[in-house]
Parts: structure tokens; sequence; C-alpha cells
């Protein structure tokens, strides 16, 4: 019989506040690596943001590797070399998806609504889910590369 010391977890975050709120959360335990693919519209949030920006800024200063797949534009240029300065940034065309892995132990994908807000998210510590995620994300992050 397998037991586990911790039940595993998936849930729906609904709202800004809350959602920004949850993330602070998670940045507060990350001690290795946060690492994502962005899509082109959401890198502004990710540096406009001011919690999050601050967030962000103290994981690197923590010496946390972060690293971000995304499509670079011409939109979105002046946010990504913001974000360069942090986080080791590759650029992907087509890149439509937005999410996350904190220490490869916790999924976030979420949405963006029309009025530049987090609407919606989906947060995750199922093993399986986090490995699925973590496989799309070097999987994406090779594709820059070849």
């Amino acid at each position: 019989m397998i037991t586990h010391s911790r039940k595993e977890i998936t849930e729906v975050l609904y709202g800004n506040e809350n959602i920004i709120k949850k993330t602070l959360e998670t940045f507060s335990w990350i001690q290795s690596s946060l690492e994502g693919c962005v899509d082109h519209t959401e890198v502004r949030m990710h540096v406009t943001t001011q919690p999050i920006w601050e967030g962000l800024n103290q994981l690197k200063e923590r010496g946390v590797k972060l690293r971000m797949v995304t499509e670079i534009t011409n939109d979105n240029i002046s946010y990504t070399k913001k974000m360069m300065q942090i986080a080791e940034v590759r650029h992907l065309k087509g890149v439509r998806s937005s999410f996350g892995i904190a220490d490869g132990i916790q999924y976030l994908d979420h949405a963006i609504s029309d009025n530049n807000q987090l609407s919606h998210a989906i947060i995750s510590d199922v093993k399986a889910i986090v490995e699925a995620k973590e496989y799309l994300f070097e999987t994406l992050e090779f594709s820059y590369s070849c």
C-alpha cells in the first residue's frame, strides 16, 4: 500500500488580487528555480504589476534561477528587455500560453481578462501535472536553441 505524506491539490483561483496574493505566497518559499512560458501580451503585466515585479526581483536577489520563454515582439520589446535584467529570456515565435513552475513542485497557469487583470488561475502541486508542464517548458526552451 502506498501512502502519501501530503495530499496533492489542484485549485482554481479567481480575481486579480487573489491570484497575485497566491503568486507572492509561492514566491516566498521558492528556493532554486522559477521557470515559465509567458504569452507575448503578458510580459508587460509581469513588469508593470508592482508586487509581481518586486517579487521577481527578490527571487533574483535570493539567487533563484529565473527562466522565461516568450515571443519577443515590437509591442513587448521594452518589457522583455527589463525582464532580461533579472531572468534568462528565450524567444519562441507563436507562444500563446502563460504558466510557471516553482522549484519543480508547483504549477500555476493563468489568464488575463480584457481589462488586463488576472481573471482566472489554476495552481497545482499534483506531481504528474507539474512534471508534464516541466517537460513542456524544457521542450519549448529547447526549441529556441534548435
